[in-house]
Order: C-alpha cells, then structure tokens, then sequence
C-alpha cells in the first residue's frame, strides 16, 4: 500500500492574539530568525512579497493555523528539523510553489536545503527526466546553434546541416525545443537528475505548466509519471520518494478576508488551475503498482484550498504570501519525515 500524509479535512484555527503569532516561531517578519534570512534571503524584497506584506496588515495570513481532523500534528521543532537535515541527504525539485516550500524550509530550519526549480521535472519532448551528459551536449549544440546566428526565439527543431549524425539525432529527439515564453522547457530546468546520487529522500511537486503541452492532462501527466518510475528504476534510486499535491489556486481571491470553510468545486478558470486536481489521483495509483511503491508517499496540501484570502495577490491568485500557508506545508512535510525515516 502506497503511504501518504493526508491532513485535508480539518479547520484552520485563528490564534486570534497576535502575541501568540509571535511566539509561534515559524513565520516571516514575525518569527523568522534574522540570521536566517540574512544567509537565505526572503521573499521580503520582491514586488510581490512586498503586496503581501501590506496585505498582512490588511489581512493577517499567518494568524491562522491547520488542525487535521484525524491526529494534532506534531508541533515543528527547528532542532528536530536541523537533526533530520544533517541525517539525510534532501532534494527539492518542482515547479514555484515547490519553491514556496523550499524558501519556507530553509527559513525555518536555519539550514540550507538543496533545491531545483523545474517545472515539468522530464523533457517535453520524451517526457523522461534528462541525463546530466544530455543535458550539457543539448546545452552545447543551442549555444552553437545561437552562434551561428540563429534567433534564439526561432530555433528548428530540425537538425541543423553542420550537424554530425549523432549530434542531429540528439537534437531531433531528446534536446528540448523552446522559446523565451516557454521557460517551462528549458533545458537548465532539466538538470536535476545528477544531484540524486547524493539524495536519500527526494521531494517532487508539479502539475500546473503541463497544462501548457496538454490542457487536459490526460495524456502528458500519466506518461510523465511512468517514464519517471522508468527512470528511478533505470538508475537504481532506492531512496525515500515524496510527492507534494498541487494548490490549485483560487480566482479573485482578493475578494477573500479569512479562510473559507469548504473546499470550493472545481471550476474553470482564467490559467486552468482546476485541471491538476483530475488527475493527481494517478500519482498514488501508478506507483503503487510500481516496484517503487514501499519508498513513495503522497504529500497532500490541499488543506491550502480553503485558504484564498493567503495569496500574493495583485493578479496572482496562485502563490501564497511567505509567511503563511508555505509554512504549514512544510509543517506537514516535517511531520511525514518523522513518520518515514524514524
């Protein structure tokens, strides 16, 4: 049986004073050390984090706290934390809200935790993860492409006549095609798949940017997760696999105060945010039929749905404010941590 950290029915509890807010010890301009975010840096500096901290003011987004139905969760500790850190060997890889987790663990933690930021995690063309060697000789033949006075917007996918064969089949196959709107195929993204040498607990979250290869996800997600156990498998990764859902994102949040109550129905939307939450079943029912299956889990944020007043903002209704609900995903990874390494 494939195991998960399914915290999503519960409530979010108002701490309602905001001494205890600053006595939590886990949230942005209230509790995050300094010296924390001196070394890592903070969200506090971009134009969004800056919307946020005005909305703080407006709305406080780390005044709420998540309280699974099923079990309290064990309070965060940042020695615990620290202790796991040092015992394992952690990779993050995904897409921006990926990115909201890692900047929430390293801000908590005080440490620095390893980090890809890649949208898709495979190859839009094979939808495979990418050898490290690929990835430098595709790398290679764009920038002699670009050289050669190509327009890096207007690139063939076509092999170029300078080409030797096996250079030509690399291109036309595997190396990615894209232009300076499709970021979420560039090769750099790509490059993660080295680092796994030196991981023993892998942690994945995407979703969102394959909307962009195939709206409905009913073709590039579930190829997407069979060529990636393909892969693990291929180059024998025996280490723990975490799998983070994907918050769909909420339209007109700024139309929201405190969090709602209900998860809201899916429905469509201006980015097609919804479409992820069709398909995300098939994460858990594919590695479960997997030889992988005794080292996955399921990571389940959706807690973050009834949260719309917790986003940036400003047009975007899809991140969440940093401090906030990042923190309680990490609250939730922390806590699936304890349970599968200890």
């Amino acid at each position: 049986m494939v195991a998960s950290a399914d915290y999503t029915q519960g409530l979010w509890i108002n701490n309602c004073a905001e001494k205890s807010i600053l006595s939590h010890g886990s949230l942005h301009k209230y509790t995050y050390t300094q010296s924390a975010i001196e070394e890592f840096g903070s969200a506090g500096g971009t134009a969004k984090s800056k919307s946020c901290d005005e909305k703080l003011d407006r709305v406080n987004t780390v005044q709420f706290y998540w309280q699974p139905n099923t079990c309290a969760l064990q309070p965060f500790e940042e020695k615990q934390m620290r202790q796991i850190l040092k015992d394992h060997r952690i990779l993050m890889v995904g897409d921006s809200l990926m990115g909201q987790m890692w900047e929430s663990m390293q801000l908590l933690s005080g440490m620095d935790v390893p980090y890809h930021k890649s949208y898709m995690l495979v190859n839009h063309k094979t939808l495979f993860p990418m050898d490290h060697s690929d990835v430098m000789e595709c790398r290679r033949l764009r920038e002699w492409v670009i050289s050669d006075g190509a327009d890096s917007d207007e690139i063939s996918a076509t092999r170029y006549a300078w080409m030797n064969a096996t250079e030509g089949q690399l291109w036309e196959d595997i190396c990615p095609t894209f232009t300076s709107k499709q970021y979420h195929r560039e090769t750099s993204t790509l490059d993660w798949t080295y680092k796994l040498a030196d991981t023993d607990v892998l942690v994945l979250a995407t979703g969102h940017h394959f909307q962009k290869e195939d709206r409905t996800l009913s073709k590039a997600f579930p190829q997407m997760i069979k060529n990636l156990i393909k892969y693990l498998r291929r180059i024998k990764y025996t280490g723990k696999i975490i799998v983070s859902t994907a918050p769909p994102g909420h339209e007109n949040c700024d139309e929201y105060r405190v969090p709602i109550s209900k998860t809201p129905a899916p429905v469509p939307t201006e980015y097609h945010w919804e479409g992820i939450t069709a398909v995300e079943f098939l994460w858990n029912e594919t590695f479960h039929k997997s030889s992988l299956r005794d080292n996955f889990y399921i990571l389940n944020v959706t807690f973050s749905d009834l949260r719309p007043d917790a986003h940036f903002s400003q047009g975007d209704c899809l991140h969440y404010c940093s401090a906030g609900v990042p923190d309680s995903w990490v609250h939730a990874l922390y806590n699936l941590l304890l349970q599968v390494l200890y």
